[in-house]
């Protein structure tokens, strides 16, 4: 039971996670020979006041404060 883990800055729709889980499936079939029956993919959507980068909250980040969420 294989399970692919993706943490991310929340943002994505629910057509871009669909894209995104059908794509994932495709390729683990594709290339490692998953069952698709039997893989789980979990997003874990975190925000940037959660996250640490340059030893610091990516919140706190001037770059990082003119992003949208996820970009």
């Amino acid at each position: 039971m294989p399970i692919v883990t993706i943490t991310m800055l929340p943002g994505c729709s629910q057509q871009e996670k669909r894209r995104l889980v059908a794509a994932i499936t495709r390729d683990m079939q594709e290339i490692v020979g998953v069952n698709p029956k039997r893989l789980y993919i979990v997003m874990h959507e975190t925000p940037k006041a959660s996250w640490g980068m340059e030893g610091q909250l990516l919140a706190d980040l001037p770059w990082a404060k003119k992003m949208k969420n996820r970009r």
